[in-house]
């Protein structure tokens, strides 16, 4: 009878497909704050304040608003750590609370020295994301890491006249391996 159990598991780990993805992004879900406007482990965070009421998960999200003079602010992470060839899958959720002008995703992979890969446009992504009503919404995306690719460039940016709220925000490498 035990012989029977130990086959089956035996058998049962040879066919299955186990995961071995990562969390690469810190402080996604906000909830750590060197102050008020200034949440860890991100690269820049302008136009931020930390938000406890609008949140989508955990305690705090992030309130990110710009005034009327145009420009932008942003919320940026620089993230190491890329493998050439995999898969990344970002996510994230979003509230916009007042919109005047485009609320958008402009991210990038960056060489050995931090230049841009991709010649003249080299944004992997570069869109704008609905207007919604002032409800949460999530935004995702995967992507493939090009030919010399070591870093991530993460960024949300708001434009003139907007109110966003983020929270829940994830760059999650996408792994599987097979057991033998």
């Amino acid at each position: 009878m035990k012989k029977t159990y130990i086959l089956t598991l035996l058998m049962t780990l040879c066919l299955t497909v186990a995961s071995f993805g990562q969390e690469m992004m810190l402080n996604g879900g906000l909830e750590n704050w060197t102050s008020n406007t200034s949440p860890t482990d991100w690269t820049k965070a302008t136009g931020i304040t930390q938000e406890s009421v609008e949140t989508h998960g955990g305690s705090f999200s992030a309130k990110q608003t710009k005034d009327g003079s145009g420009g932008r602010v942003d919320l940026t992470q620089n993230i190491p750590g890329i493998t050439v060839g995999d898969s990344y899958t970002i996510t994230f959720w979003y509230k916009i609370e007042v919109a005047g002008k485009p609320v958008k995703i402009w991210c990038n992979f960056r060489d050995n020295s931090g230049g841009f890969i991709g010649g003249n446009d080299p944004d992997v992504i570069r869109t704008n994301l609905d207007v919604n009503g002032n409800t949460w919404t999530k935004y995702e995306a995967t992507i493939t890491a090009p030919a010399t690719a070591v870093k991530f460039w993460f960024e949300v940016r708001t434009f003139s006249n907007t109110t966003v709220y983020w929270d829940d925000f994830s760059f999650f490498h996408d792994t599987t391996a097979s057991v033998p």
